[in-house]
């Protein structure tokens, strides 16, 4: 399986869902739901929601996926760490928005960040 271009300014991971259970996980279909994360209701991790093991940490459970599709755990570790360095600039990009409301900058920059160290614990 090919693996997403990151880089991409178009490709995003909320374009990307996974369908099944943990041993069974695979990529849906490519879609856009366009959630605009500067905005309160939409500071949700991904766009589907998914029923994480408390305890355990969440960025590990997503790279323990990989498995489903042939790679190490390792290689999914890799590809979480791929998709954070593509992006380094996202909090200077979105802070530079000036369409976008100075306090929904400051929020979507906090998301970011959170996930970001949560990213860099697992």
């Amino acid at each position: 399986m090919e693996r997403p271009d990151f880089s991409s300014p178009f490709m995003h991971l909320d374009n990307i869902g996974l369908l099944g259970s943990k041993n069974t996980v695979r990529l849906s279909p490519v879609y856009d739901p366009a959630p605009m994360r500067a905005w309160p209701r939409h500071t949700l991790r991904m766009a589907i929601g998914i029923a994480f093991e408390p305890g355990t940490s969440v960025y590990a459970q997503i790279a323990q996926t990989a498995t489903s599709f042939g790679l190490s755990v390792h290689q999914g570790r890799d590809i979480l760490h791929e998709a954070a360095s593509a992006t380094e600039d996202y909090c200077e990009r979105v802070m530079a928005l000036e369409n976008v409301p100075p306090d929904r900058r400051e929020i979507l920059v906090g998301v970011v960040r959170k996930e970001r160290e949560m990213l860099a614990a697992a």
